[in-house]
């Protein structure tokens, strides 16, 4: 926000004058949001005057006893929240025990912003020895952790002595969805001798880009783009906040621990955990399988953080009661997905199952960073047995073959439009997606019919094209795929292999129909998540992936917005091809699959058929190919009959319609 620093006074009184007025109206979220927005731009301006300080540090006083007061309105409570975090994260207020109150008593419930907040109070003050908060204490050792076990049960939602079955409703904990590690991180912390260390410390943690993807999409404008696309240097600034894995493990060596509050947190969760478990009756109308996955995440996220600060070791981790529970808990959990199989058609069966998976899938992290997020995922995997994996792939088959509609672009037989088809299939569709003899007019073709879908209908990749059932899915693939890539160097209790070729299998031509918008979107999360740099498929399974490729790329060639999805997500694949042996059959076949994607491709955008955005992902692709195979030993295009090495095709881009497009091809050729 660009404000004069004089200007903060007058407007923060008046924003503080409108507060009472509004704390139950309709404004009050909006006066909240301004407030937010003053205290992030206060915390900003490095030229205040003493006697301005003097003036906004009184009417922030004023707001946070307001705000403090209001925390348990429903309505407000998310903005309230947020205010409190800027006005801490800023220094703005002297804080006062009624801020320990609020995460240690009766005003408000744990939720996602109420959670947050604590996590950055943690982060910003120590938390005191003790308040008064009429807890009892059955020995004088815990005076001096009272205010953290009652912020730890506060969490937890402790209520040890009722039985689940006649609770009025579940912890928050368990029925609702946190922001990831958050609880677990503040569990642990409040274990430690040094609370405040430990959160810093967990704060610095490596972020895993699958739990953070989308957070940064769009956060440059254009110009921004071009900025730093034109500076061809890689500004480190923007993509490494890392700290180093060696200083972090030396960080946490040093974190010591409150062994009676380690051992408090250990009994509430057992306990925890063994009501559920007391509780798990197959007609039981409050648990249901989402709630076990959210107690075991809860569970074995404990013991993740744990791992990584050094306490003990995932061996030991898996020995705990902890993960014994876990492992109890998934166990009845994998009994409610094998009786899902033949429910497939009811709505809540649909939606509990879907959201069980997504959790298991916030359990996973196949980076390679040495995290809380990895040991997790580590630890989560021995929980998962072969009956639990091959149970969501039987689930897959019979929704593979129960849904799924032909998408309007598959009705419309545009291949055999004369005037517009770009490829000539005939009824066995070919592997290869442009034929010599069909290119060669390329130029006498209708550009904007090529460019675009028919006008007016929906686009194969929008979510409106999918069923309850195709999203559930779509969640058990991605679930699956993140699973087999991320232990491949573990030990588990399923094989990997298996489930991989499983996986492969719903690609084959007797189940898979890439007129359907649910197979194409099937095909793409398995293209995105099944080959990763980190975990390269074997060649014989890469061929088996690719193998639609052609026919898919052939299908939807007029579909900008598809072409585009599927080049990004042909990325990790290349660098495989690259470490696949040359002289296996296989890897032939795989490498002749992709390259004539790439080169029919590249053919296109030579002919203006392709926009901007699909030039971008196609020159992505031959970058990647590029960097995989330097001296083109095999990275060779074949477009009407003529070799054409990758590095020699990228010059033709230097004369693109598109900044971003030249940009690209010129920091790619000087590499």
């Amino acid at each position: 926000m660009s404000l004069p620093s004089s200007e903060l006074p007058p407007l923060l009184s008046v924003l503080h004058q409108l507060l009472p007025q509004q704390r139950r109206g309709e404004r009050t979220p909006y006066v909240l949001k301004c407030l937010t927005e003053v205290a992030l731009c206060q915390n900003q301006k490095t030229d205040l005057k003493s006697t301005h300080k003097l003036e906004l540090q009184r009417t922030w006083a004023k707001i946070w006893t307001l705000i403090i007061r209001s925390v348990n309105f429903q309505q407000i409570e998310v903005e309230s929240f947020g205010l409190l975090g800027a006005m801490i994260q800023g220094n703005l207020v002297v804080t006062d025990k009624e801020l320990w109150k609020i995460f240690s008593g009766p005003a408000c419930k744990p939720s996602s912003s109420s959670v947050c907040c604590l996590s950055l109070v943690m982060s910003a003050y120590s938390v005191p020895e003790n308040l008064d908060t009429g807890i009892e204490h059955n020995s004088e050792r815990n005076l001096d952790s009272a205010l953290r076990e009652a912020i730890m049960k506060w969490v937890l939602s402790c209520n040890l002595e009722e039985e689940i079955e006649e609770c009025a409703e579940l912890p928050p904990v368990l029925c609702s969805d946190f922001p990831h590690l958050v609880l677990q991180k503040i569990l642990v912390s409040l274990t430690m001798k040094n609370c405040r260390a430990a959160m810093n410390f967990f704060q610095n943690d490596a972020k895993c880009e699958q739990h953070v993807q989308g957070k940064e999409e769009n956060s440059f404008s254009d110009v921004e783009e071009l900025y730093l696309q034109t500076t061809f240097d890689e500004m480190d600034i923007f993509t490494n906040f890392a700290v180093n894995v060696a200083d972090k493990n030396v960080m946490g060596s040093r974190l010591a621990i409150n062994q009676n509050l380690r051992e408090t947190l250990e009994n509430c969760l057992l306990a925890m955990s063994e009501k559920l478990l007391s509780s798990c009756a197959p007609k039981s109308k409050v648990l249901s399988a989402e709630h076990l996955v959210r107690c075991v995440s809860l569970l074995v996220g404990v013991l993740g953080c744990y791992c990584y600060t050094g306490i003990f070791k995932e061996e030991d981790a898996c020995k705990s009661e902890l993960f014994q529970n876990a492992k109890s808990l998934i166990h009845y959990a994998g009994e409610s997905i094998s009786q899902s199989k033949n429910k497939l058609n009811e709505d809540n069966q649909i939606n509990s199952l879907r959201t069980l998976i997504m959790q298991c899938t916030k359990c996973l992290c196949n980076c390679t960073k040495n995290s809380a997020n990895k040991i997790l995922s580590n630890i989560f995997l021995r929980l998962l047995t072969s009956k639990f994996m091959n149970d969501l792939i039987d689930i897959c088959k019979n929704l593979m073959t129960a849904t799924g509609k032909p998408s309007v672009l598959g009705e419309m037989d545009l291949r055999n439009d004369p005037e517009e088809s770009i490829v000539e299939v005939d009824n066995q569709v070919s592997d290869d997606l442009f034929d010599n003899h069909s290119v060669t007019d390329i130029s006498d073709t209708n550009e904007s019919g090529d460019m675009q879908t028919v006008t007016g209908a929906l686009s194969p990749l929008a979510e409106e094209q999918l069923t309850k059932q195709d999203l559930l899915l779509l969640e058990i693939v991605r679930f699956l795929c993140i699973s087999v890539t991320t232990v491949q160097i573990q030990t588990v209790s399923f094989r990997a292999s298996d489930i991989r070729q499983k996986l492969l299998m719903l690609t084959d031509g007797s189940v898979f129909d890439s007129t359907k918008p649910l197979h194409l979107h099937m095909y793409l999360v398995l293209l995105k998540e099944l080959p990763t740099e980190e975990h390269l498929l074997p060649a014989m399974d890469a061929d088996i992936l690719l193998k639609p490729l052609s026919t898919v790329c052939s299908l939807y060639r007029r579909d900008q917005e598809v072409c585009k999805e599927i080049l990004n997500n042909l990325l990790p694949i290349a660098v495989g091809l690259a470490q696949s042996d040359a002289h296996a059959e296989e890897t032939g076949s795989a490498r002749g699959q992709f390259l004539t994607v790439v080169g029919a491709f590249w053919h296109l955008s030579q002919g203006g058929k392709c926009t901007a955005s699909v030039r971008v992902a196609l020159l992505n692709c031959m970058k990647a190919l590029l960097e995989a195979d330097p001296y083109c030993n095999w990275a060779i295009l074949n477009v009407r009959n003529e070799d054409l090495p990758v590095n020699d095709a990228f010059p033709h881009f230097l004369a693109d319609s598109h900044h971003q497009v030249r940009i690209l091809a010129a920091k790619s050729i000087i590499r």
